[in-house]
């Protein structure tokens, strides 16, 4: 019988925040610097994104680093040095964007291409920096905490999100999950959530997902039998 899987914190927010780097980074590197409503767009997408970061930074630190030190004091966390290198480059990628808003249309091209490549460095950092949480980070944990401490610290740390933040994450994860995480991401806030709260959360996650993935979703909340994942 193969083993049961542990409760893996990073997974969910990791896809999401990988669809993210994808999206953006394209995005940057179409920019349109002579049309103002598409360079203003591009830059909001990139401050979005920055946001997200910075508030996972937080997040993290707050929740994750802070239950390993609690259990083993001694940990040295090469992540939460990297956190501090990501929070620095988050600022001079905010910087970056900030000029290119004032600047004009002739001094643009250059400003879009340095911003490209700083936010790939961006990107390429945090995409390793995930995968040592995924694999290190996550060894400790299992170690140190059972899965229902681990349901119990993500609990807690999903509770401190607010409400807006909570849903743009929500509808970044649903298309960066496979079908059958939808269902059980969806299946897990329906039972838990008082019926009109659902049903409004829903409504504002429509249009995340293309038409027929996003029914089939539906489909599977609305039958009790168990969706198969992807």
């Amino acid at each position: 019988m193969t083993p049961k899987p542990r409760l893996d914190l990073y997974r969910g927010i990791h896809k999401a925040l990988r669809k993210a780097f994808a999206d953006t980074l394209v995005g940057v590197g179409a920019l349109e610097v002579e049309d103002e409503a598409a360079l203003a767009a591009g830059l909001d997408a990139v401050d979005a994104l920055l946001t997200l970061c910075r508030r996972h930074l937080e997040h993290e630190n707050a929740f994750i680093h802070a239950a390993l030190l609690r259990r083993r004091p001694a940990m040295a966390l090469a992540t939460a040095e990297d956190h501090d290198h990501h929070l620095l480059h988050i600022d001079r990628l905010a910087a970056q964007v900030q000029r290119l808003r004032v600047t004009g249309p002739a001094g643009r091209p250059p400003l879009a291409d340095r911003l490209y490549d700083e936010l790939a460095d961006f990107v390429q950092d945090n995409l390793a920096h995930m995968r040592v949480e995924e694999r290190d980070n996550n060894a400790a944990l299992w170690t140190l905490y059972s899965d229902v401490e681990l349901a119990d610290l993500h609990r807690d740390l999903v509770a401190s999100i607010p409400p807006q933040e909570m849903l743009d994450v929500l509808r970044l994860m649903l298309p960066a999950f496979n079908p059958g995480e939808r269902h059980a991401l969806l299946a897990d806030l329906q039972a838990t959530l008082p019926p009109p709260v659902f049903e409004a959360l829903v409504g504002s996650l429509a249009g995340c997902l293309a038409t027929e993935p996003w029914q089939r979703l539906l489909g599977c909340l609305a039958d009790p039998a168990p969706a198969q994942a992807a």
